[in-house]
């Protein structure tokens, strides 16, 4: 159900053209968005470090990370599917659904915002606003959970590794413990060194 699409043949070329160099051009823009995002979390990040995380390390990453990704969920999902539902006269549970689906990129195209008769351009550029901080702040997240979950199972492999060198050492030990008493009973001589 997408509401634009180019429908002749020098259209299609043209738009064929104008992504060639959008795409890319795109990208370059929300990358310096979500540097300037990035920025952003880092200064919340020391500022919450300060105010309301405790001061043990781990902790400090974990109440970080869940609490951008709260202030974010509701900056970005939240609170514009409220305005979505005065606005378009959608149900708070299709506003949600709308917000998630674009911010993603998932984007099916059965709710399309600004298609009533009386819609400003001011609210569609605002949309447009909302989509590209948006999507910067997702790829933000996305970026910090990622990080957060390879630091726990670096941190749960590590702990596993130590744990396996402990258990082969405490084999190894056992076994050369054993050793004097397997010659005493076997007889002098007879087991080789290990």
């Amino acid at each position: 159900m997408a509401t634009l699409s180019p429908t002749t043949k020098r259209g299609r070329i043209f738009f064929v053209l104008y992504a060639t160099f959008g795409i890319p051009l795109c990208l370059i823009f929300l990358a310096g968005l979500g540097d300037r995002l990035t920025k952003a979390k880092e200064n919340l990040e020391k500022r919450l470090d300060r105010n309301y995380c405790p001061q043990k390390p781990t902790m400090d990453k974990a109440c970080r990370t869940i609490l951008i990704v709260v202030l974010g969920l509701v900056s970005f999902i939240f609170l514009p599917s409220v305005f979505f539902v005065r606005r378009e006269g959608w149900s708070y549970n299709d506003s949600l659904y709308y917000a998630f689906v674009t911010l993603t990129t998932i984007g099916f195209g059965d709710f399309v915002p600004a298609q009533h008769e009386d819609v400003r351009w001011l609210y569609k550029l605002l949309l447009g606003v909302w989509v590209f901080v948006g999507l910067a702040w997702l790829a933000t997240v996305i970026s910090l959970l990622r990080d957060f979950f390879n630091n726990c199972l670096q941190k749960a492999s590590g702990e596993r590794k130590n744990t396996q060198d402990n258990h082969e050492k405490n084999v190894t030990d056992n076994i050369k413990q054993s050793l004097p008493n397997l010659q005493s009973a076997v007889g002098p001589g007879s087991l080789t060194k290990c």
